[in-house]
C-alpha cells in the first residue's frame, strides 16, 4: 500500500494537518506556505450569536487553489457521492473527509458525546471487508488504520449536516507564487489581526469577550456537565472557537517565519515571533476559561481576573503587530518595486 510510506504531518488543528498531510504526499516543502497566509478569527455574528468557524474550510481551499493546487468539494449528501470517493481512492488519490466525529468510534473525543465536523484522510477502500483504510493526525489522537464503512455511512448519512468530501491534486499548470504575492498576503493577514471585512477581528473579538466576560463565565463550568445541553453546547463551542483563532494564528506566525527564511530577512522573524506570542495568548486564554470552569471559591474569582487581563493585554498587542506588521509589508513592497526598477533600467 503506497499510502503507507506518505509522512503524516502532526498539529492541533484537524483541518490544516490533514489537509497537509496531503500535500506532503505530493512534496510540498512546508505546507505552512499555502495553509499559513491568514489571521481571520473565523468569529462572526449570526444576529445577536456568535459563531465560530465560519468559512475555515472554504479559506483553506481557497488558499490551495491560490498555490496551484485543483480543489474539488463534493458534499456527501449529494447523489453518487459516494461512488466518486471510490474512484477517487482507486486511481490513488486521498480523499479528505470532512464529516460528523459523533459516529467515529477511534475517535474517542467526540464518539457517542458530541456532534463535531472532525477532518482525516482517507486513503484505501476495501469493497470485500467494507472498510476504509484512514490516517488523523490531529496531535492528540495520530490514528492509522482501517475502520468499518458502516461508521463512515452513519457519519455522512446520519449526521445534523451535511459534510463534504475534499480532494487536492497539484493543477496541471501550477506555478509558485510571486514574492510580491507572499508579502501582499501577508500585510492583508496582519491587517485583519484589526479590522476585517467579513468576521471581527482578533483585537475585535478579544474587545467583545471582555465586554461580554460575565456571560461567557456563568456558562463556563457547564463544559463538565451533561453533553448537549445549551450551556453546555455554548461553552463547548466557545472554547472550541479560540482554539481556532490560536490554530489560525500559530499557522500564520508559521508562514512569517518560512518567509522570513526564504528572504533572508531578521526582522520577519522578529514578527514571526510576536504572532505567535498573540497565539500562544489565545490559547492561555482558553486554558483559563477551562480552568475557571472547574474551580470554585476566591480561586475562581482570581482566574476571571485573570482571563479579562489577558485578553486586554492581546487585544493591545494586535493593534500594535498589525500596525508594524502592515507597515514593514509595505516597506519591502515598495523595496521590491524599486529592485523591479532597476532591472527593467
Amino acid at each position: 500500500m503506497k499510502h503507507l510510506t506518505r509522512p503524516l504531518y502532526y498539529d492541533i488543528c484537524c483541518y490544516r494537518t490533514s489537509m497537509a498531510t496531503v500535500l506532503c504526499s505530493y512534496g510540498a516543502p512546508d505546507p505552512a506556505l499555502v495553509l499559513g497566509a491568514g489571521a481571520h478569527s473565523h468569529a462572526r455574528f449570526d444576529g445577536e450569536v456568535l459563531r465560530f468557524g465560519v468559512q475555515y474550510i472554504d479559506r483553506l481551499t481557497t488558499m490551495c487553489r491560490q498555490s496551484g493546487y485543483a480543489c474539488t468539494v463534493v458534499p456527501t449528501l449529494e447523489p453518487q457521492a459516494w461512488e466518486w470517493v471510490c474512484a477517487q481512492l482507486e486511481r490513488g488519490v486521498p480523499v479528505l473527509a470532512n464529516i460528523d466525529a459523533y459516529y467515529l468510534s477511534y475517535y474517542w473525543i467526540d464518539y457517542h458525546r458530541f456532534h463535531n465536523w472532525h477532518m482525516f484522510v482517507m486513503w484505501e477502500y476495501d469493497a470485500a471487508n467494507q472498510s476504509v483504510y484512514v490516517t488523523d493526525s490531529l496531535d492528540s489522537m495520530r490514528f492509522e488504520g482501517w475502520i468499518p464503512l458502516s461508521e463512515i455511512r452513519l457519519a455522512w448519512e446520519s449526521s445534523v449536516r451535511a459534510g463534504s468530501w475534499i480532494v487536492i491534486e497539484p493543477a496541471a499548470a501550477s506555478t509558485a507564487l510571486s514574492r510580491k504575492t507572499l508579502i501582499t498576503e501577508m500585510k492583508d493577514s496582519a491587517r485583519c489581526l484589526v479590522s476585517d471585512k467579513e468576521d471581527l477581528s482578533g483585537a475585535e473579538l478579544a474587545r467583545h469577550i471582555i465586554k461580554n466576560l460575565d456571560r461567557y463565565l456563568s456558562v463556563a463550568g457547564a463544559s463538565r456537565g451533561i453533553a448537549g445541553s445549551p450551556e453546555w453546547k455554548e461553552a463547548t463551542y466557545f472554547q472550541r472557537g479560540i482554539k481556532c483563532t490560536y490554530c489560525t494564528l500559530y499557522w500564520y506566525a508559521r508562514f512569517i517565519e518560512r518567509l522570513s527564511t526564504d528572504f533572508k530577512d531578521q526582522e520577519l522573524n522578529r514578527f514571526s515571533a510576536e504572532v505567535y506570542e498573540l497565539a500562544q495568548s489565545w490559547r492561555i486564554a482558553r486554558g483559563l476559561y477551562a480552568k475557571y470552569g472547574c474551580t470554585e471559591g476566591d480561586r475562581r474569582e482570581a482566574l476571571g481576573v485573570h482571563l479579562a487581563n489577558r485578553l486586554t493585554q492581546l487585544e493591545q498587542a494586535a493593534r500594535r503587530c498589525s500596525q508594524e506588521l502592515v507597515s514593514y509589508s509595505e516597506y519591502l513592497l515598495d523595496k521590491l518595486q524599486g529592485e523591479e526598477c532597476e532591472l527593467s533600467g
